[in-house]
Protein backbone atom coordinates (compact mmCIF):
# COMPACT_ATOMS: atom_id res chain seq x y z
CA UNK A 1 0.00 0.00 0.00
CA UNK A 2 1.42 3.83 -0.67
CA UNK A 3 1.21 5.81 1.83
CA UNK A 4 1.90 9.93 0.95
CA UNK A 5 4.02 11.66 3.69
CA UNK A 6 6.23 14.42 4.15
CA UNK A 7 9.80 15.10 4.46
CA UNK A 8 10.82 12.23 7.66
CA UNK A 9 7.55 11.63 9.72
CA UNK A 10 4.58 9.20 8.72
CA UNK A 11 2.81 9.56 11.36
CA UNK A 12 2.18 13.13 12.19
CA UNK A 13 -0.68 13.42 9.85
CA UNK A 14 -1.77 16.35 11.77
CA UNK A 15 1.28 18.11 10.27
CA UNK A 16 0.44 17.71 6.84
CA UNK A 17 1.60 19.70 4.33
CA UNK A 18 0.52 21.69 1.63
CA UNK A 19 2.73 19.64 -0.66
CA UNK A 20 1.51 16.80 0.54
CA UNK A 21 -2.08 17.23 -0.17
CA UNK A 22 -1.09 18.17 -3.26
CA UNK A 23 0.42 15.03 -3.90
CA UNK A 24 -2.32 13.13 -2.62
CA UNK A 25 -4.94 14.89 -5.03
CA UNK A 26 -2.20 13.86 -7.79
CA UNK A 27 -2.01 10.22 -6.98
CA UNK A 28 -5.93 9.77 -6.02
CA UNK A 29 -6.41 10.42 -9.32
CA UNK A 30 -3.75 7.21 -10.33
CA UNK A 31 -1.12 10.33 -11.13
CA UNK A 32 2.58 8.21 -10.82
CA UNK A 33 5.38 9.94 -8.11
CA UNK A 34 7.07 11.53 -11.04
CA UNK A 35 3.99 13.04 -12.97
CA UNK A 36 2.93 14.55 -10.06
CA UNK A 37 6.69 15.93 -9.33
CA UNK A 38 6.58 17.33 -12.64
CA UNK A 39 2.67 18.56 -12.42
CA UNK A 40 2.11 16.71 -14.95
CA UNK A 41 -1.25 14.64 -15.62
CA UNK A 42 -3.31 17.98 -14.80
CA UNK A 43 -5.16 18.48 -17.95
CA UNK A 44 -8.91 19.70 -16.32
CA UNK A 45 -7.10 21.73 -13.40
CA UNK A 46 -4.18 24.15 -12.85
CA UNK A 47 -1.69 23.11 -9.48
CA UNK A 48 -2.91 25.80 -7.62
CA UNK A 49 -6.77 24.82 -8.43
CA UNK A 50 -6.12 21.00 -7.28
CA UNK A 51 -5.21 21.75 -3.76
CA UNK A 52 -6.39 25.68 -2.92
CA UNK A 53 -9.08 24.54 -0.68
CA UNK A 54 -6.67 22.48 1.39
CA UNK A 55 -3.80 24.68 0.87
CA UNK A 56 -5.83 27.99 1.80
CA UNK A 57 -7.20 25.84 4.83
CA UNK A 58 -3.89 24.57 5.87
CA UNK A 59 -1.67 28.19 5.42
CA UNK A 60 -4.97 29.91 7.48
CA UNK A 61 -4.06 27.33 10.72
CA UNK A 62 -0.35 27.50 10.36
CA UNK A 63 -0.24 31.15 10.30
CA UNK A 64 -2.57 31.23 13.18
CA UNK A 65 -0.85 28.55 14.85
CA UNK A 66 3.07 30.49 14.26
CA UNK A 67 3.00 32.22 17.57
CA UNK A 68 2.46 29.39 19.36
CA UNK A 69 5.81 27.74 16.62
CA UNK A 70 8.34 28.30 19.51
CA UNK A 71 10.87 25.38 18.49
CA UNK A 72 11.46 23.72 15.92
CA UNK A 73 10.16 19.93 14.62
CA UNK A 74 13.21 18.78 13.33
CA UNK A 75 16.76 20.17 15.19
CA UNK A 76 19.67 18.17 12.76
CA UNK A 77 22.88 18.49 14.32
CA UNK A 78 25.86 17.52 11.72
CA UNK A 79 27.63 14.83 13.91
CA UNK A 80 30.49 15.49 11.48
CA UNK A 81 31.24 17.27 8.30
CA UNK A 82 32.94 14.36 6.49
CA UNK A 83 31.58 11.21 4.64
CA UNK A 84 33.69 8.29 3.38
CA UNK A 85 31.48 8.28 -0.07
CA UNK A 86 31.15 10.74 -2.96
CA UNK A 87 27.81 10.19 -3.64
CA UNK A 88 26.23 12.04 -7.39
CA UNK A 89 23.31 13.11 -5.77
CA UNK A 90 25.05 15.11 -2.57
CA UNK A 91 27.23 18.17 -2.37
CA UNK A 92 29.34 17.18 0.59
CA UNK A 93 32.34 17.44 -2.27
CA UNK A 94 31.96 20.62 -3.40
CA UNK A 95 31.41 22.26 0.19
CA UNK A 96 33.48 25.38 0.82
CA UNK A 97 33.07 25.91 3.94
CA UNK A 98 35.40 23.56 6.68
CA UNK A 99 34.40 20.70 7.43
CA UNK A 100 35.12 19.01 10.91
CA UNK A 101 33.15 17.36 14.05
CA UNK A 102 31.14 18.33 16.77
CA UNK A 103 32.73 19.49 19.88
CA UNK A 104 30.69 17.61 22.77
CA UNK A 105 30.56 20.95 24.60
CA UNK A 106 28.20 21.93 22.03
CA UNK A 107 26.44 18.91 21.70
CA UNK A 108 25.91 18.26 24.96
CA UNK A 109 24.58 22.47 24.92
CA UNK A 110 22.51 21.62 21.99
CA UNK A 111 20.82 18.20 23.26
CA UNK A 112 20.06 19.51 27.03
CA UNK A 113 18.46 22.52 25.84
CA UNK A 114 16.32 20.16 23.49
CA UNK A 115 15.36 18.07 26.35
CA UNK A 116 14.35 21.27 28.44
CA UNK A 117 12.52 22.90 25.57
CA UNK A 118 11.10 20.65 22.81
CA UNK A 119 8.38 18.54 22.67
CA UNK A 120 7.84 14.96 22.81
CA UNK A 121 6.96 15.05 18.69
CA UNK A 122 10.39 16.76 18.18
CA UNK A 123 12.76 15.12 16.16
CA UNK A 124 16.45 15.03 16.77
CA UNK A 125 18.46 14.22 13.73
CA UNK A 126 22.53 13.20 14.55
CA UNK A 127 23.60 13.98 10.94
CA UNK A 128 23.29 16.96 8.14
CA UNK A 129 26.56 17.11 5.34
CA UNK A 130 28.49 13.52 6.36
CA UNK A 131 28.46 10.11 7.47
CA UNK A 132 27.83 9.75 10.86
CA UNK A 133 29.33 6.37 11.51
CA UNK A 134 32.54 7.78 10.47
CA UNK A 135 32.68 8.66 14.58
CA UNK A 136 32.26 4.87 15.40
CA UNK A 137 31.96 4.68 19.07
CA UNK A 138 31.66 8.07 19.48
CA UNK A 139 28.43 8.22 17.76
CA UNK A 140 27.17 5.38 20.09
CA UNK A 141 28.24 7.24 23.35
CA UNK A 142 26.56 10.38 21.43
CA UNK A 143 23.06 8.47 20.95
CA UNK A 144 23.58 7.01 24.41
CA UNK A 145 23.85 10.62 26.28
CA UNK A 146 20.97 12.04 24.28
CA UNK A 147 18.74 9.28 25.29
CA UNK A 148 20.09 9.77 29.34
CA UNK A 149 18.89 13.19 28.75
CA UNK A 150 15.63 12.17 27.67
CA UNK A 151 15.40 12.70 24.05
CA UNK A 152 12.50 10.85 22.82
CA UNK A 153 12.59 10.61 18.64
CA UNK A 154 16.22 10.30 17.90
CA UNK A 155 17.25 9.35 14.24
CA UNK A 156 20.12 9.77 11.86
CA UNK A 157 20.83 8.76 7.79
CA UNK A 158 23.59 6.65 6.93
CA UNK A 159 25.15 5.07 3.83
CA UNK A 160 25.68 1.97 5.89
CA UNK A 161 29.19 0.81 4.78
CA UNK A 162 30.74 1.50 7.91
CA UNK A 163 28.35 -0.42 10.00
CA UNK A 164 29.18 -3.86 11.87
CA UNK A 165 26.94 -6.17 13.60
CA UNK A 166 28.43 -5.30 17.09
CA UNK A 167 27.51 -1.43 16.38
CA UNK A 168 24.14 -2.31 14.82
CA UNK A 169 23.61 -4.18 18.13
CA UNK A 170 25.01 -1.47 20.05
CA UNK A 171 23.43 1.55 18.86
CA UNK A 172 20.08 -0.62 18.92
CA UNK A 173 20.59 -1.06 22.31
CA UNK A 174 21.58 2.37 22.87
CA UNK A 175 17.85 3.65 21.84
CA UNK A 176 18.08 5.40 18.14
CA UNK A 177 14.58 5.47 17.57
CA UNK A 178 15.20 5.62 13.45
CA UNK A 179 17.83 5.48 10.51
CA UNK A 180 17.45 6.07 7.33
CA UNK A 181 19.74 3.77 5.54
CA UNK A 182 20.88 5.46 1.73
CA UNK A 183 21.18 2.44 -1.21
CA UNK A 184 19.46 3.64 -4.36
CA UNK A 185 19.72 0.87 -6.33
CA UNK A 186 18.83 -3.48 -6.48
CA UNK A 187 22.77 -3.75 -8.19
CA UNK A 188 26.06 -3.34 -7.83
CA UNK A 189 26.70 -1.63 -11.09
CA UNK A 190 24.09 0.97 -10.62
CA UNK A 191 25.06 1.27 -7.09
CA UNK A 192 28.48 2.23 -7.80
CA UNK A 193 27.09 5.28 -10.68
CA UNK A 194 25.55 7.07 -7.56
CA UNK A 195 27.35 5.83 -4.13
CA UNK A 196 30.95 6.34 -5.40
CA UNK A 197 33.27 4.63 -3.17
CA UNK A 198 30.69 2.49 -1.15
CA UNK A 199 29.88 -1.39 -1.36
CA UNK A 200 27.17 -2.62 -2.53
CA UNK A 201 26.73 -5.84 -0.83
CA UNK A 202 28.59 -4.78 2.52
CA UNK A 203 25.36 -1.65 2.46
CA UNK A 204 23.07 -4.54 1.74
CA UNK A 205 23.86 -6.97 4.17
CA UNK A 206 24.65 -4.49 7.15
CA UNK A 207 20.92 -3.33 6.41
CA UNK A 208 19.88 -6.65 6.80
CA UNK A 209 21.77 -7.12 10.23
CA UNK A 210 20.70 -3.86 11.34
CA UNK A 211 17.10 -5.47 10.62
CA UNK A 212 17.95 -8.71 12.33
CA UNK A 213 19.35 -6.29 15.82
CA UNK A 214 16.09 -4.79 15.99
CA UNK A 215 14.26 -8.13 15.77
CA UNK A 216 15.98 -9.24 18.72
CA UNK A 217 16.87 -5.87 20.89
CA UNK A 218 14.33 -3.02 19.73
CA UNK A 219 11.55 -1.29 21.42
CA UNK A 220 8.32 -0.56 19.33
CA UNK A 221 9.45 3.15 18.54
CA UNK A 222 12.96 1.56 17.07
CA UNK A 223 13.08 1.32 12.94
CA UNK A 224 15.12 1.35 9.62
CA UNK A 225 13.67 2.66 6.23
CA UNK A 226 15.73 2.37 3.34
CA UNK A 227 15.46 5.05 1.47
CA UNK A 228 15.68 5.37 -3.06
CA UNK A 229 16.48 8.86 -4.52
CA UNK A 230 14.29 8.46 -7.72
CA UNK A 231 16.96 9.64 -10.53
CA UNK A 232 18.14 8.98 -14.14
CA UNK A 233 20.61 6.53 -13.09
CA UNK A 234 18.15 4.21 -10.78
CA UNK A 235 14.15 4.98 -11.94
CA UNK A 236 13.95 1.71 -13.85
CA UNK A 237 15.22 -0.62 -10.45
CA UNK A 238 12.47 1.37 -8.15
CA UNK A 239 9.59 -1.34 -7.67
CA UNK A 240 12.07 -3.81 -7.73
CA UNK A 241 14.08 -1.97 -4.75
CA UNK A 242 10.49 -2.14 -3.01
CA UNK A 243 10.05 -5.16 -3.60
CA UNK A 244 13.61 -6.52 -2.67
CA UNK A 245 12.51 -4.77 0.82
CA UNK A 246 9.52 -5.67 1.82
CA UNK A 247 11.30 -9.30 1.66
CA UNK A 248 12.87 -8.27 4.74
CA UNK A 249 9.81 -6.27 6.11
CA UNK A 250 11.55 -3.17 5.92
CA UNK A 251 10.16 0.23 4.70
CA UNK A 252 10.97 2.38 1.62
CA UNK A 253 11.19 6.21 1.06
CA UNK A 254 11.09 6.98 -2.09
CA UNK A 255 12.11 11.32 -2.84
CA UNK A 256 13.04 13.00 -5.86
CA UNK A 257 16.55 14.64 -6.24
CA UNK A 258 17.48 17.76 -4.63
CA UNK A 259 19.88 20.42 -5.44
CA UNK A 260 20.93 21.27 -2.02
CA UNK A 261 20.66 25.16 -3.01
CA UNK A 262 21.65 24.51 -6.39
CA UNK A 263 25.22 23.08 -5.47
CA UNK A 264 24.63 19.92 -7.71
CA UNK A 265 23.39 20.72 -11.61
CA UNK A 266 20.45 18.56 -11.54
CA UNK A 267 17.30 19.84 -14.05
CA UNK A 268 15.05 19.43 -11.49
CA UNK A 269 11.72 19.68 -13.36
CA UNK A 270 8.73 21.67 -12.62
CA UNK A 271 5.83 23.40 -14.11
CA UNK A 272 4.93 25.04 -11.09
CA UNK A 273 4.37 28.87 -11.51
CA UNK A 274 6.22 30.96 -8.56
CA UNK A 275 2.51 31.75 -7.60
CA UNK A 276 2.13 28.30 -6.76
CA UNK A 277 5.10 27.80 -4.80
CA UNK A 278 4.38 25.93 -1.30
CA UNK A 279 5.57 26.89 2.43
CA UNK A 280 8.72 25.17 1.73
CA UNK A 281 9.39 21.76 4.15
CA UNK A 282 12.74 22.72 5.14
CA UNK A 283 12.30 26.09 6.20
CA UNK A 284 9.29 25.79 8.21
CA UNK A 285 10.04 22.68 10.11
CA UNK A 286 13.92 22.08 10.45
CA UNK A 287 16.57 23.85 12.10
CA UNK A 288 20.23 22.39 10.88
CA UNK A 289 23.19 23.29 12.54
CA UNK A 290 26.76 22.44 11.04
CA UNK A 291 29.24 20.58 13.17
CA UNK A 292 31.43 24.28 13.90
CA UNK A 293 27.92 25.40 15.12
CA UNK A 294 26.45 27.73 12.77
CA UNK A 295 22.80 27.55 11.86
CA UNK A 296 22.12 27.87 7.93
CA UNK A 297 19.64 29.36 6.26
CA UNK A 298 17.35 25.80 5.79
CA UNK A 299 17.90 22.17 5.37
CA UNK A 300 18.83 22.17 2.07
CA UNK A 301 21.90 25.08 2.54
CA UNK A 302 24.60 22.68 2.87
CA UNK A 303 27.34 25.21 2.24
CA UNK A 304 25.76 27.91 4.84
CA UNK A 305 25.82 30.07 2.15
CA UNK A 306 23.00 31.89 4.80
CA UNK A 307 24.02 31.64 7.92
CA UNK A 308 21.44 32.41 10.62
CA UNK A 309 22.87 32.38 13.63
CA UNK A 310 25.64 30.92 15.94
CA UNK A 311 24.87 28.15 18.40
CA UNK A 312 27.84 28.97 20.31
CA UNK A 313 26.97 31.77 21.17
CA UNK A 314 22.81 31.83 21.41
CA UNK A 315 19.98 29.12 21.71
CA UNK A 316 18.18 26.97 19.42
CA UNK A 317 15.23 28.87 20.87
CA UNK A 318 16.50 32.35 20.08
CA UNK A 319 17.59 31.73 16.53
CA UNK A 320 13.86 29.51 15.64
CA UNK A 321 12.00 33.11 17.01
CA UNK A 322 14.05 35.81 15.45
CA UNK A 323 15.96 34.75 12.00
CA UNK A 324 14.28 31.37 11.45
CA UNK A 325 10.83 33.09 12.03
CA UNK A 326 11.42 36.06 9.70
CA UNK A 327 12.08 33.37 6.80
CA UNK A 328 8.95 31.26 8.23
CA UNK A 329 6.40 34.35 8.04
CA UNK A 330 7.98 35.15 3.89
CA UNK A 331 6.98 31.68 3.07
CA UNK A 332 3.74 31.70 5.03
CA UNK A 333 2.65 35.07 3.41
CA UNK A 334 3.88 33.77 0.02
CA UNK A 335 6.17 37.07 -0.54
CA UNK A 336 8.47 35.19 -2.34
CA UNK A 337 10.18 38.49 -3.86
CA UNK A 338 11.38 39.47 -0.14
CA UNK A 339 13.85 35.79 -0.52
CA UNK A 340 16.85 36.11 -1.47
CA UNK A 341 17.68 34.99 -4.95
CA UNK A 342 19.20 31.46 -3.98
CA UNK A 343 16.15 30.99 -2.06
CA UNK A 344 13.42 32.56 -4.78
CA UNK A 345 14.62 30.60 -7.06
CA UNK A 346 15.34 27.23 -5.42
CA UNK A 347 12.90 24.25 -5.92
CA UNK A 348 14.34 21.83 -3.47
CA UNK A 349 11.20 22.36 -1.93
CA UNK A 350 9.42 19.63 -4.18
CA UNK A 351 11.92 17.26 -3.05
CA UNK A 352 10.35 17.81 1.18
CA UNK A 353 8.06 15.86 0.43
CA UNK A 354 8.51 12.28 0.07
CA UNK A 355 6.29 8.44 -0.55
CA UNK A 356 6.85 5.70 1.64
CA UNK A 357 5.61 2.71 0.93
Amino acid sequence: MLHITFGDGESHVNNITVSSLLFQSHLSRGTSYNQAIKGENMQDKSARNVYSTDAEAYLAERIENEAQNLFPQNVVIETTGFCNLNCIMCSNDKLTRKKTSMRWPLYIKLIEEIAIKASKETRVWLCYAGEPLIKGEDFVDRVCFAKSRGIEYLVTNSNMCLMTKEMSEEVVKAGLNNIFVGLDATTADVYSQIRRGGDYNKAVQNTIDYKEALVRYAKPDQDIIVQFIDMPQNHHQRDDFVEFWERYDIKVKVRPLITWQGSCDFDIKSNFDIKDRLACFWIMNVLPVTADGYAPWCGCDYDCKGPCGDLNKSSLEEVWNTTKKEHRLIHLAGKWEKLPEFCRNCRDWLGGYAMYM
